[in-house]
């Protein structure tokens, strides 16, 4: 059976695994140092916040409204 521990924090965390025995008193210990975990999802969500505000600005809506409504002028075909 494995017990783990994870201490977090804004600039690193640290992941301690404390394994099975390896026999005379001896045990398998797994420590990770993982810095700057934090940033990653800081980045998703700022990422996604952009997101929200391309899908706010005005200009998009407005082209989508403009190709929403046909245009009702006649149109002339040439024929010949």
């Amino acid at each position: 059976m494995t017990e783990t521990a994870i201490d977090a924090g804004w600039r690193r965390d640290l992941l301690v695994a404390l394994g099975d025995p390896l026999g005379e008193g001896a045990w398998s210990l797994r420590v990770q140092y993982r810095p700057l975990i934090r940033f990653i999802w800081l980045g998703t969500l700022i990422m996604a916040l952009g997101g929200l505000v391309a899908l706010s600005d005005p200009r998009y809506r407005q082209d989508r409204a403009r190709r929403a409504v046909p245009d009702r002028a006649p149109r002339t075909v040439e024929v010949g």
